[in-house]
């Protein structure tokens, strides 16, 4: 996923994360098992076994290989909530060191300073053709505009900045905390439309649950973005970044609802109508993926979002793995929680990397986070009523 990860092979990186695990599952007492996580990670493993079952690669080495990955995850479920919390403070700490080299980097690029890169990296897909520049790579396929977009030393602009988007709810938008100014210039810079609608709807649910200023705040917020837009739209007769990058792509369409929404072709929703209405539906055709079927459909490729997940997992599948984020929801139950889960849903809604293990894991301790903080919250609530009666 990390561009300075990539000639590392994926699976010497697994097999690490699953030493570490088993480590610290037999050395140290870091871990608890419960009924209510026993149901959660039935629930878990009943998706990866409809995943991997009905995988086009089955075979007993691939299926090995997917229960030791899923013992990954299971792993981070089980352990105690101040390790969760440990371990996403590692990862917003480590991300606030990426960004701190990155941004300026990118901001030195865009002024015009050379940077040396290696090779073109072509991936085949007719969408992603890269330039690694260690600190942070540029894409010029298919997505790449005029005015390139940030990505950190991620993929894509969105990978980096639905990651800023997630951190951001997850350290509770901590002004005390340089991280969040990071990730929120991370995010600007990425113009990612799914990142910046996704902090917008979720910011104003936020805002509604805790803000106790929150008509002002609201209106604020209004206000501001009002001006964005009115500015963006008029400057130079609307031909400016803002414009092209942001507003023109939230303009309605009649077959996208937004011009924005290019996530799938038509090729695409014509084969998700057939699998949806056939005997695949339940299920999905995820044993059809083969790398044949690949070369044929580009535009199965060059698609994402949970029809993907809906053509590839089925209802089945999709369905399990819905649930299974609902019940780690209800495990950790709070405002902050259910507006994280809103934000981490809608994300999925237009990029189908939700179920990989980087998003799952950052979704269990982030919620962790979140429920820890809401508990000191009512303990203090509750004590200032103890000491008033």
């Amino acid at each position: 996923m990390v561009c300075w990860l990539w000639s590392v092979p994926e699976m010497l990186l697994d097999v690490f994360a699953l030493i570490f695990t088993i480590i610290t599952a037999v050395s140290t007492d870091i871990y608890r098992f419960n009924s209510k996580l026993k149901r959660i990670i039935i629930i878990y493993f009943a998706f990866v076994c409809v995943v991997r079952l009905s995988s086009s690669t089955l075979n007993i080495a691939t299926l090995i290989w997917s229960f030791f990955r899923a013992a990954i995850i299971i792993g981070v479920i089980c352990l105690k909530d101040e390790f969760k919390r440990d371990l996403f403070k590692c990862f917003y700490k480590t991300l606030s060191v990426i960004l701190i080299i990155s941004i300026p980097a990118w901001l030195l690029f865009l002024a015009g300073v050379p940077f040396s890169s290696g090779p073109a990296v072509d991936l085949g897909d007719g969408f992603h053709y890269i330039y690694n520049y260690k600190f942070f790579i540029v894409s010029y396929g298919a997505s790449f505009h005029t005015f390139p977009r940030f990505a950190s030393v991620f993929l894509e602009p969105g990978w980096i900045g639905t990651i800023c988007c997630f951190v951001l709810f997850g350290l509770r938008f901590n002004k005390k905390e340089i991280t969040t100014y990071l990730c929120l210039l991370g995010l600007l810079l990425s113009v990612s439309l799914s990142a910046i609608v996704n902090l917008t709807v979720c910011g104003v649910l936020w805002i509604l649950f805790n803000n106790k200023h929150k008509w002002l705040t609201l209106s604020l917020m209004f206000l501001s973005l009002s001006g964005i837009f009115y500015f963006g739209s008029s400057y130079n007769n609307g031909n400016n970044r803002i414009n092209e990058l942001i507003i023109d792509r939230l303009v309605f369409d009649e077959d996208l609802g937004i011009a924005g929404n290019n996530r799938t072709t038509e090729d695409f929703e014509n084969y998700f109508k057939e699998v949806m209405t056939g005997p695949n539906k339940w299920f999905g055709i995820n044993y059809l993926l083969t790398g044949e079927f690949l070369e044929t459909n580009e535009w199965f490729s060059r698609s994402s979002g949970i029809k993907k997940d809906l053509i590839m997992y089925g209802i089945v599948g999709t369905g399990l793995f819905v649930l299974f984020l609902f019940l780690l929801f209800f495990y950790y139950k709070s405002k902050e929680c259910l507006v994280f889960l809103v934000c981490f849903l809608l994300a999925s809604f237009v990029r189908n990397l939700w179920h990989t293990e980087c998003y799952l894991i950052l979704f269990i301790v982030i919620m962790s986070y979140l429920h820890r903080h809401s508990q000191k919250y009512n303990d203090c609530v509750g004590n200032a009523v103890l000491i008033k009666g």
